[in-house]
């Protein structure tokens, strides 16, 4: 778990609803804080930040902001159902980031595959949604390959997955205290 870097630099890829985009990043994790933050850089769109604060996450108490975050919102719009899929996803990345900074396995996650060049991990958010973290491509700074998804199940059984988000690392700070650009 220690090999996870939440501050970080790179480049991704995010697929939310039926929208694609391309974008360079820069995440900071202020641990003492409790805060992580995220600011992507998408070619035409500009610079759009999410700001993640999760003080009491055991609890269920999070709050999240930005640009980034009303993104999300919108395209994921359909109801209060997508709503609550992503608030679910927030939830627990918050309680992935807050675990995994500790070297711990975050609490409701299980381990579905693990190496010493990958691992992947899931958590069940409701009955017919989950939340899958992969991590590959181990180098110097740990794993330089990240994905988070959301997957849900439809009332036919077929599975689809409405938010994913690629991180591809160039450079990991131990410096948590950091500021954004």
């Amino acid at each position: 778990m220690k090999r996870i870097c939440w501050s970080s630099d790179g480049k991704g890829r995010l697929h939310v609803g039926r929208n694609s985009y391309l974008f360079s990043y820069e995440s900071l994790l202020a641990k003492e804080k409790k805060r992580w933050s995220l600011g992507l850089d998408i070619p035409v769109h500009g610079e759009e930040i999410l700001t993640l604060d999760y003080p009491q996450i055991a609890a269920g108490k999070y709050r999240v902001k930005g640009e980034l975050y009303r993104r999300l919102k919108r395209e994921l719009s359909g109801g209060s159902a997508k709503g609550r899929s992503l608030s679910n996803f927030i939830r627990h990345l918050s309680l992935m980031i807050e675990a995994s900074s500790n070297g711990q396995l975050p609490v409701g996650f299980k381990v579905e595959s693990s190496s010493e060049k990958q691992f992947r991990l899931s958590a069940r958010t409701s009955s017919n949604q989950w939340i899958r973290l992969q991590f590959s491509d181990i180098g110097p700074y740990g794993y330089r390959k990240q994905l988070f998804v959301l997957r849900e199940k439809d009332f036919r059984g077929q599975i689809a997955e409405p938010l994913k988000l690629y991180f591809f690392l160039s450079e990991c700070s131990s410096s948590s205290t950091a500021s954004m650009k």
